[in-house]
């Protein structure tokens, strides 16, 4: 059933490109449908807390701009709640941690979208020290430093959005230390992208 339900999301989602919404939202209703009656059953199992938590991100994807700004927001942060649950369950998996961290980086991105910049910042804030976590785990793992780098880059968003100039500096050392990070995994072009994005954070403090 949980393999299933990752098929129909696939399944959702190539129906969204091609246009076709209706089919899209009646894939993700049953998706969204299984993942829940899974975790109902088992509430012990991280995989299914993973799995439903990932439901409603898609779900929030979907919806995009033609739902209600609460309604989407709703579904993310019951997807960042799920991520805490499956990590919780689980502490020592890394993925998981990896998953909440991405959770906690798109809620920050959802509600900043939304004009909601006061209540992105606790997503961001927790989101920028687990991503630095798992790089300083393992810094030679490129799919963390990925993650380490998005979520930096989030983090300038929200700072700057808010106008918290006593965060810049974080902000700043934040980007200075994902840089040689990247560069070590031979991604030059991102690597120079946040080293000018922190001159430039530098030059404005």
């Amino acid at each position: 059933v949980e393999d299933l339900g990752w098929s129909l999301e696939r399944e959702a989602d190539a129906a969204l490109h091609r246009g076709d919404l209706p089919l899209a939202q009646q894939l993700a209703a049953e998706r969204m449908k299984d993942a829940r009656e899974l975790l109902e059953n088992h509430p012990r199992n991280w995989k299914f807390a993973f799995n439903l938590s990932h439901a409603h991100f898609f779900q929030a994807h979907l919806d995009g701009d033609g739902a209600a700004v609460d309604a989407r927001l709703t579904h993310v942060r019951r997807g960042v709640r799920l991520a805490e649950v499956a990590s919780e369950l689980d502490p020592q998996r890394r993925a998981l941690v990896a998953w909440l961290t991405v959770a906690r980086c798109r809620a920050a991105e959802r509600h900043r979208e939304s004009g909601k910049a006061r209540e992105a910042w606790p997503y961001i804030d927790g989101a920028l020290g687990l991503a630095e976590h798992l790089a300083v785990a393992e810094p030679a793992r490129a799919e963390h430093l990925r993650v380490l780098a998005e979520t930096t880059r989030e983090f300038v968003r929200c700072v700057e959005e808010r106008d918290q100039p006593e965060q810049r500096g974080r902000a700043s050392k934040a980007l200075r230390h994902v840089v040689p990070l990247l560069k070590s995994i031979g991604s030059q072009r991102d690597a120079d992208e946040l080293t000018a994005l922190a001159d430039q954070i530098d030059a404005a403090r």
